[in-house]
């Protein structure tokens, strides 16, 4: 029998599998990016209290590293990161209050 897996361990597979599942929504596109439309689809459906209109672009235009116009999944880890570091700040600025 499999052990279960850790909250953290299911965490890092939900980031991934969110990844995969975005960056081959697009038949004939390249599986392992997403782009701007896959990321703007990805933000409304699982962002939607945090993306706003026009933000995919502006996500794409600070994190597209290598300028090829999509995502990749160190592209993507960066945006996680940053969506971590920013829900840390909110959550420190509310308990110091």
């Amino acid at each position: 029998m499999a052990e279960e897996l850790t909250a953290l361990e299911s965490g890092l597979a939900l980031l991934y599998g969110t990844f995969l599942t975005y960056a081959a929504s697009e038949e004939g596109d390249d599986p392992t990016t997403i782009s701007k439309k896959e990321l703007s689809q990805m933000m409304a459906d699982q962002l939607p209290h945090i993306a706003g209109e026009g933000m995919a672009e502006k996500v794409m235009e600070e994190l597209d590293q290598d300028l090829d116009g999509t995502m990749n999944f160190t592209e993507y880890c960066s945006l996680i990161t940053s969506l971590s570091m920013t829900l840390h700040i909110v959550v420190t600025e509310h308990l110091s209050q």
